[in-house]
């Protein structure tokens, strides 16, 4: 019995690292977001190729690359930029007659935000930064919990 206590207070103190590491890239990404959406250039950037689907465990994900031109006239792109189903539905309709085009702001470095999907994303990030923070400081409340109970029980043998 000890030994599963041990494994399981083991597991709760890497699942609450995990949790907390979540948290932080949520936080981390939802701060570059609002960042980009309150200093960045606005520009229409084209769809470059296809929007890319990937199946996952949690249902069908959505990626499309981008191209625009930045102020001085210089070519800029990005890829793998993930996008919502909608979003990606509307765009494989739009892609039958010209290239579609979304309209973007961006930072000189960094990758650009698609002004239709940052709420969405902020929306997203914002549930992982809840998920993360909960269900790390459970964890870690079970971690301790755990320790506590087996130093006293070490004590009393």
């Amino acid at each position: 019995m000890a030994r599963v206590t041990r494994i399981l207070k083991w597991l709760l103190a890497i699942a609450a690292v995990a949790l907390f590491a979540l948290a932080a890239y949520a936080y981390r990404d939802a701060t570059r977001v609002r960042d980009v959406m309150a200093n960045g250039t606005e520009t229409t950037a084209l769809v470059d190729g296809r929007v890319m689907e990937f199946k996952g465990r949690g249902g069908p994900a959505y990626a499309v690359d981008l191209v625009w031109r930045d102020a001085a006239g210089g070519e800029l792109k990005a890829r793998g930029l993930w996008i919502g189903e909608a979003l990606a539905k509307q765009l494989s309709v739009e892609a039958a007659g010209d290239p579609p085009s979304l309209l973007i702001k961006y930072l000189p470095e960094g990758a650009p935000v698609i002004v239709r999907q940052a709420a969405l994303d902020q929306e997203i990030n914002g549930r992982h930064i809840a998920l993360g923070a909960i269900g790390g400081t459970l964890c870690a409340l079970g971690f301790a919990v755990l320790a506590f109970l087996g130093r006293r029980r070490a004590k009393g043998s």
